[in-house]
């Protein structure tokens, strides 16, 4: 992943080149900890390989990013 694209492996993906499609990934930020981001992305290459397919998409816009919880944390 980069800050203009990422590429991702799946067991199953039915949107074509050229397509848009909603992601996310969780990235380690260091002394953060974990967030996810969740992108909105254009489906550049498909690369069908025996048992899974690869996807290079370019980040069109990041829609969210949200820390994760350690499940250390309580409310209060």
């Amino acid at each position: 992943m980069s800050a203009s694209g990422a590429y991702i492996e799946t067991a199953d993906f039915d949107v074509p080149v050229g397509g848009s499609f909603e992601f996310s990934v969780t990235i380690d930020s260091g002394t953060e900890g974990p967030w996810t981001v969740r992108c909105q992305g254009l489906v550049i290459r498909i690369e069908k390989h025996e048992n899974r397919i690869g996807v290079a998409a370019s980040i069109d816009r990041y829609l969210e990013f949200l820390p994760q919880m350690s499940g250390l944390e309580k409310d209060h």
